[in-house]
């Protein structure tokens, strides 16, 4: 269902194309830019230390994300799937 400008309902399937092809018109070809009032800089928060982006990632990181890796899916052509993986993982590491 949609609603008209005046809040009445269009059911039919026509009349829901014939609303949208309308307002689709009134968008098309507007080209002048109406200023926005959204003020990016209070979402935008400046951070200069970039140190944790280039941190390695560390034993424990990877072993947590083995470990949650989904059993018997295989992530490669190679065929072995997580679950063997998992199970040895002390090697593989």
């Amino acid at each position: 269902m949609l609603e008209d400008d005046t809040g009445a309902p269009m059911v039919d399937h026509q009349t829901k194309a014939g609303l949208i092809w309308i307002a689709f018109k009134q968008r098309l070809g507007v080209s002048e830019f109406s200023q926005s009032n959204l003020k990016l800089d209070h979402f935008l928060q400046l951070q200069l230390d970039f140190t944790p982006l280039v941190q390695p990632f560390t034993t424990k990181e990877i072993d947590g994300v083995v470990r949650s890796l989904p059993s018997d899916k295989a992530p490669g052509l190679d065929g072995f799937n997580t679950d063997f993986i998992k199970k040895c993982w002390f090697i593989v590491r």
